[in-house]
């Protein structure tokens, strides 16, 4: 007969991982939370990983079982949203989620001037070229013999400073109006640069 203690064995190694799992989550979330405070508060260029985890109130050993860098941090923040703008550049119809990205990033306003400068802007840069450049359809130069990754990092900048620029208020429009345009402009400029060979 099985002693009361392994007869719970496998039910308390459920309990267990359920509560790591948990632990896991909460400490994620922290360090996302801290993340995001000290981001728009002083800008991605002058916080460090310490200051992360000491406002997440975790030891730096922490941080680095969660993310790489604070990097990786702002990436894994914002690719969900370059995603739908690097197909935008790529897809004969526009995203269907494209005008909720520009939405979201116009009820953010406020932090444009933070998000999108220094670092930040440098590294959602290269994260949105490098998406673009993954959807460009092969052969992956145009017929001047562009290569994809120019091709990609011209449209990625063309897309965030037009973004940039209407989230600083240089011009009005609607946040439909601007997706619309983001679309166009890149669609139009991939199918230029790749010799006519972007598709859907």
């Amino acid at each position: 007969m099985l002693a009361p203690a392994d007869r719970l064995g496998p039910m308390s190694d459920i309990a267990i991982q359920t509560s790591d799992d948990r632990r896991v989550r909460r400490t994620r979330e922290a360090l996302r939370t801290a993340f995001r405070e000290l981001f728009f508060a002083h800008g991605y260029d002058a916080i460090s990983i310490a200051d992360i985890a000491a406002r997440a109130d975790v030891g730096r050993s922490t941080f680095y079982k969660h993310f790489d860098g604070k990097e990786d941090l702002l990436a894994r923040s914002l690719t969900p949203f370059l995603e739908v703008i690097a197909q935008a550049s790529v897809s004969a119809a526009e995203p269907a989620g494209l005008v909720r990205v520009v939405e979201h990033f116009w009820e953010n306003r406020r932090h444009a001037r933070t998000v999108f400068a220094g670092g930040s802007l440098v590294l959602m840069t290269r994260i949105l070229a490098g998406q673009i450049e993954d959807r460009l359809p092969r052969p992956r130069c145009g017929a001047s013999g562009l290569p994809a990754n120019l091709a990609a990092c011209q449209l990625a900048t063309a897309q965030l400073t037009l973004l940039t620029q209407w989230l600083l208020g240089r011009g009005a429009c609607s946040p439909t109006v601007l997706a619309s345009a983001m679309h166009s402009s890149g669609y139009a400029s991939a199918r230029a640069l790749m010799g006519q060979g972007a598709q859907a």
